[in-house]
């Protein structure tokens, strides 16, 4: 009975051991699994170089993908993407501000799977990726869907005269220059009030708007019909893609804001003016909505000494400010130049913002 026993437990290690061996066998023949971080390693494009497919929202387009690793748990990686500007204008001027996803990267046989979504400002952005190693290429498919802010299907139309523009500054000043500059807000209304009677803002649902402008008697001028799309980067900033004319008869960006620069200036040469707008060919506005409805802007080109030098150059044509009150106008562009305020015209950073808000709102 002994050596039953005794033969039954050397059995029982035999087998153990022989499974353990087939165990490592079997192991051997496993596949190797590719690495996901492989795709941190370098760019994807489709425009640049070709190691990259993309289907955004059922149609082809060229895009720049780039892989990093997520701080916060180095299993899961980031996904940057950027839409080329030159393509994308002609639907949705995205550009730099995508949101940034987090993806689930799945290593596979020769390749890494990986699906991700993300919804930031109204902006629902889903990816499916597959990576193939030996190719080193990656097919991506996006799904890119847009919830309308709260002024799409409106029209603000904004006044020009005294009390219209007013002054909001974010740092310590001298109390006498900000009370000037206060002072001075007054005049320029008034004196662009002279030149123009409204300005209007339209925003439609698909992301498309019209900045129209109204002289004295005239008819309304479009300075700018294009894309408007929300910053990513920096909560409640609107961005307006410049260009003027109906959708497929653009001129380029840099046209709208001679369009612009022509409409506020009458064509003469302020400086100040084209300084205070952006050179992307896009201005950027700073909004925000009273309770009743009523929006705020602080455009780009509101910047103190742009309007200084536009109301100046009215005082000019119409004559009717005499030499010490242009004077005013002077000093005023002198303390708020792009000198003295170390050329900042960001609206994101300015010291200074000139906030023109609605007299009126209606839907379209």
């Amino acid at each position: 009975m002994k050596n039953c026993r005794t033969f039954s437990v050397l059995l029982g290690l035999f087998c153990l051991a022989f499974n353990v061996v087939l165990g490592s066998c079997e192991n051997d023949d496993s596949p190797m699994l590719t690495n996901s971080f492989l795709l941190t390693e370098h760019e994807f494009s489709n425009t640049t170089q070709s190691n990259l497919t993309v289907t955004w929202n059922g149609a082809d387009t060229l895009l720049r993908a780039q892989f990093r690793p997520w701080p916060e748990d180095t299993s899961r990686l980031e996904l940057a993407l950027l839409v080329e500007w030159s393509i994308n204008e002609s639907f949705y001027p995205l550009g730099v501000l995508l949101p940034t996803l987090v993806v689930d990267p799945v290593p596979g046989e020769g390749q890494v799977t990986f699906e991700g979504e993300k919804t930031e400002l109204g902006h629902n952005l889903a990816v499916q990726g597959v990576y193939d190693e030996e190719a080193d290429h990656l097919d991506l498919t996006v799904v890119s869907q847009m919830t309308a802010p709260e002024w799409a299907g409106r029209e603000y139309t904004f006044r020009f005269g005294p009390g219209s523009l007013k002054l909001k500054h974010t740092s310590p000043h001298n109390p006498d220059d900000v009370a000037f500059a206060g002072e001075m807000l007054d005049i320029i209304g008034e004196q662009l009030g002279r030149a123009y009677e409204e300005m209007k803002f339209v925003f439609r649902g698909d992301y498309t708007y019209d900045w129209l402008l109204k002289p004295v008697g005239g008819d309304y001028q479009c300075l700018s019909s294009s894309k408007y799309w929300l910053s990513i980067e920096r909560e409640n900033t609107l961005m307006l893609l410049m260009a003027y004319g109906k959708e497929g008869a653009a001129p380029t960006s840099h046209a709208a804001m001679d369009n612009v620069y022509d409409a506020f200036t009458g064509g003469h040469d302020v400086v100040a003016f084209f300084e205070a707008c952006s050179n992307a060919g896009h201005l950027s506005a700073n909004y925000t909505f009273s309770t009743d409805g009523q929006l705020t802007l602080s455009v780009n080109p509101y910047t103190l000494s742009a309007l200084a030098e536009l109301a100046y150059q009215v005082a000019q044509i119409d004559g009717v400010l005499t030499e010490a009150q242009l004077e005013r106008f002077r000093r005023f562009v002198e303390i708020f130049s792009c000198e003295n305020t170390n050329g900042n015209y960001d609206d994101y950073t300015a010291d200074f913002r000139v906030l023109h808000t609605s007299s009126e709102a209606r839907d379209i």
